[in-house]
């Protein structure tokens, strides 16, 4: 195998352009003195191309690794001086290939090396995407989610890879769709209408990860809040809530489903139109209402939901400090207490619920109070 005796100097060689003993060494006995001539054939650019392309198919599945890392590097390095068509047309596709190598470290590194490539390395990781080879799938997934937004032309390719059997496939798939952003947005959101119940489900949580970004998905998922299915109903509501204040008009929406016959739809709906802050403000009197729900969970939500919604709903919080309800007042007084010195309007009321019958009333009013006109630093 043409190996050195001794250990030959590597960064020397390369001061000398002896590249040729450089590419031997890559052959050396030595684990060490092989990586770092891997390295240095890295930096020298595309003039190795045709050894490196002969290693990659080496027996020595070190000298593959090693061969199919320097490609990567060379290739990385092309694109980023703008000299990518100049490389050797078959180097990529030699890395790609090594994603099927016998070799579990060879392909690691060639999922690795294709990532760092960036986009020219796009185009070579569909197919390997739809592999019959879960760990392949994997390992493209893995490649694509390091190239990231650069990847946007696979979006159609990421979204069928929400079906996927692999779970980290999936996982990976979504995430780089989230690194994707506005782009994987309109496809996303006519997954959200497949057939396949995962597939819609990852959609909705892609679409949550994307967050305002996604705002253009808004009326597609304001038409899910009418799903006959409680689960696709609660998946477009938390997808909503990650927008946030650009959703502002899924709010009527959101007000029906405070209707809604699941508690736990009804609570997300709540959480949501909280986290809408003012621009929720039209739901604040059917907030008001859910707060004599049966369910004290449901109750306390909906308080704490107006204590989002400021400076709206102060008014409504200090007439429900007057409730016959000694709960509902309770539940005011807190709502009021997340405000701060926001809450400053509620003064009066609260030092009426000082004497309130209520002892929860008066400790709450009285800890409220101090909030309200503690200094601000």
């Amino acid at each position: 195998m043409g190996l050195f005796e001794r250990k030959p100097n590597i960064d020397k060689l390369l001061q000398q352009s002896d590249y040729d003993s450089v590419i031997k060494a890559l052959q050396h006995k030595d684990t060490g003195v092989r990586t770092e001539a891997s390295a240095a054939l890295g930096k020298m650019g595309p003039k190795a191309v045709p050894q490196l392309l002969g290693l990659a198919n080496n027996e020595d599945w070190h000298i593959r690794m090693l061969a199919v890392g320097a490609l990567g590097n060379i290739a990385q390095a092309a694109w980023r001086a703008g000299n990518i068509a100049k490389l050797n047309k078959d180097a990529l596709p030699t890395i790609a290939k090594a994603l099927n190598d016998g070799d579990k470290n060879v392909r690691t590194h060639a999922s690795a090396a294709l990532g760092n490539v960036g986009s020219p390395a796009v185009p070579y990781l569909p197919k390997a995407l739809k592999s019959p080879n879960r760990e392949v799938r994997e390992l493209a997934a893995r490649a694509l989610h390091r190239i990231g937004p650069e990847a946007k032309s696979v979006v159609p390719d990421l979204i069928e890879a929400l079906n996927d059997e692999n779970k980290k496939v999936k996982e990976l798939a979504v995430n780089t769709l989230k690194k994707i952003g506005i782009d994987a947005v309109p496809p996303l959101t006519k997954a959200l209408k497949d057939q396949d119940k995962d597939k819609r489900e990852l959609a909705f949580w892609a679409l949550r990860e994307i967050g305002p970004e996604a705002k253009v998905a808004i009326p597609a998922l304001i038409e899910m809040l009418k799903d006959d299915s409680e689960y696709v109903r609660e998946l477009a509501t938390k997808a909503i809530r990650e927008i946030g204040p650009e959703a502002r008009g899924a709010v009527p929406a959101l007000i029906e489903m405070l209707k809604d016959e699941d508690q736990y739809v009804r609570g997300v709906a709540i959480w949501t139109l909280g986290d809408m802050g003012p621009a929720a403000k039209n739901a604040i009197a059917s907030l008001r209402e859910v707060m004599e729900d049966e369910n004290e969970d449901i109750r306390y939500w909906a308080a704490m939901a107006l204590g989002k919604i400021v400076p709206y709903s102060v008014p409504v919080l200090i007439d429900t400090m007057e409730s016959p309800d000694g709960k509902v007042r309770e539940l005011a007084a807190m709502a009021l207490g997340t405000m701060g010195p926001a809450a400053k309007e509620a003064a009066p009321a609260l030092t009426t619920a000082l004497k309130d019958e209520d002892e929860n009333v008066r400790k709450i009013a009285s800890i409220v109070l101090q909030e309200i006109w503690r200094p601000q630093v």
